[in-house]
């Protein structure tokens, strides 16, 4: 009866989501200056993991690599970052193509 429960399976690769999304809220760094690089480098890797394996990719993932790239500066891959998370989630388009419109990129 409780058979879905059980297991340590996900649909999903976390991976270091959670820690990277904590390392972005928190301020990155007390001078604003954590290494942006590596976290890019992180959710790449997630991503990565999970098309190798076949799983799903978090949801936000792609979003939050998307903020990453804009605070390294790099407009065109958030906006295809953006774009991949409306893309796997389009529940998420109401609120990235707000997010877009801001960058003058559109949807």
């Amino acid at each position: 009866m409780f058979a879905s429960c059980s297991g340590n399976s996900s649909r999903y690769v976390w991976g270091g989501y959670e820690s990277t999304v904590y390392s972005v809220t928190a301020g990155i760094g007390n001078d604003g200056t954590e290494d942006v690089e590596a976290l890019i480098q992180f959710a790449e890797r997630d991503i990565e993991r999970a098309t190798v394996s076949e799983k799903l990719i978090p949801p936000g993932l792609h979003a939050q690599l998307g903020l990453l790239y804009s605070l390294r500066g790099d407009l065109a891959l958030a906006k295809a970052a953006f774009e991949a998370e409306m893309e796997l989630y389009p529940e998420s388009r109401a609120f990235l193509g707000g997010v877009l419109e801001r960058m003058g990129a559109g949807s």
